[in-house]
């Protein structure tokens, strides 16, 4: 991920940890799990297991979905039924 600066700092009750960051979802392609415009904050130094909800970068987009394992196949679901998921390596 190319490392961007921002003016924006985002109020959490966590405690400070460097490998946190926080991003701003946009769209409805999470609808009824994040909102659109919701503050998202993230940690790079957990390892994802099914069900969690990953940033994933995707033909040059980044998006939020949750991570779903099946068996050998791997897919980053969306919660609105409108959008598709897609299957990736992990």
């Amino acid at each position: 991920m190319e490392k961007q600066e921002y003016a924006e700092t985002i109020e959490t009750t966590l405690p400070p940890k460097k490998s946190r960051f926080g991003v701003r979802q946009q769209g409805d392609s999470m609808r009824g799990v994040i909102s659109d415009g919701a503050d998202v904050i993230l940690d790079y130094q957990i390892q994802p297991q099914h069900g969690d909800y990953v940033l994933a970068e995707r033909d040059g987009a980044w998006m939020i979905r949750q991570l779903v394992i099946e068996g050998s196949d791997c897919l980053l679901r969306p919660a609105h039924v409108d959008t598709h998921p897609h299957r990736v390596q992990y």
